[in-house]
């Protein structure tokens, strides 16, 4: 049964406009916390993973045609990390992850991995380390983000 979340894409549309136009005001050192990828998950613990796979991928690919990225590279990336992400989720585990830790800990890893991948499709420079790879190219936008969820998991937490 395919079924049109309206509601869904339009905080997806919302949220990729903003990553593209406001966030670069608070990035740090040219890191930039992946609000999309938030979003996307949130949607994903309530549609379902083969959902958040596909609409990563659309969006993705929407995000590399407006951002001049490498075709595919942002539309991989995320649905490889949505994949990642849908592994930890569950029809019974769905509520308790967005409204624990979880869900920040969860974002930490698809964040991570999403600019992972990215930074080894778009500019892989083989002069810089692999610690350099997995540390300012991924774990710190991975953490920029989560602590972003953070607000996620509060917001949540108080609508119940």
């Amino acid at each position: 049964m395919n079924t049109i979340y309206p509601k869904a894409y339009l905080y997806l549309a919302v949220a990729v406009i903003l990553q593209l136009t406001l966030l670069p005001i608070i990035s740090l050192d040219g890191i930039l916390p992946n609000l999309w990828i938030i979003v996307l998950f949130y949607f994903t613990l309530e549609k379902g993973k083969m959902w958040g796979i596909v609409t990563s991928a659309v969006f993705g690919l929407f995000f590399d045609l407006v951002s001049g990225n490498t075709i595919g590279s942002t539309m991989f990336s995320a649905a490889l990390a949505i994949y990642i992400g849908g592994l930890f989720t569950g029809e019974q585990k769905n509520e308790r992850i967005l409204h624990s830790y979880s869900f920040i800990t969860i974002i930490l890893l698809i964040a991570t991995v999403h600019s992972i991948v990215f930074s080894l499709l778009t500019n892989l420079d083989i002069r810089s380390s692999l610690l350099t790879l997995l540390l300012k190219q991924g774990l710190f936008p991975g953490l920029y983000t989560a602590a972003f969820a953070a607000f996620v998991v509060i917001i949540a937490s108080r609508k119940n």
